[in-house]
């Protein structure tokens, strides 16, 4: 990935520890954007962002944009990498938020759906047995 042109030198410098950590073209460019972002909501350059800044940055994404848990985290983990490795601050918002996952439920079946699915298998080795005296000899 190429910066544009006049990039400034926070971002090329970021872009070099991002290639040298071995991080891939996806996660380089979603880490560039994250930094990106929080600049630009501050109106800031991102070496000159406090703390403060960046801990009301993430209540922004949480409560008024209501990120979803995955674009919070990518744009946690590029600004924890752009603090952490490419300016070397060890800032305790980064060192002591805790992103919570919520957890969706799994998709429960009824049982008709069950019944649809173990209907539409054709090979008996692949169609579960019923539950009755005949399941301890099962034929492959």
């Amino acid at each position: 990935m190429r910066l544009p042109a006049g990039s400034s030198p926070q971002y090329e410098a970021m872009h070099e520890d991002l290639q040298l950590a071995g991080m891939s073209q996806r996660t380089v460019h979603g880490y560039l954007r994250a930094v990106r972002q929080l600049a630009d909501w501050a109106e800031t350059p991102p070496d000159k962002i406090t703390e403060r800044q960046l801990w009301q940055y993430f209540l922004y994404l949480k409560n008024v944009k209501q990120f979803a848990y995955g674009s919070i985290r990518v744009a946690f983990s590029g600004i924890k990498f752009y603090y952490t490795r490419t300016c070397k601050r060890s800032w305790e918002t980064l060192a002591t938020m805790k992103l919570q996952h919520a957890k969706a439920l799994p998709e429960v079946l009824t049982m008709e759906q069950v019944r649809q699915i173990f209907s539409a298998c054709r090979v008996e080795r692949i169609a579960v047995p019923r539950a009755h005296a005949k399941c301890h000899r099962r034929r492959f």
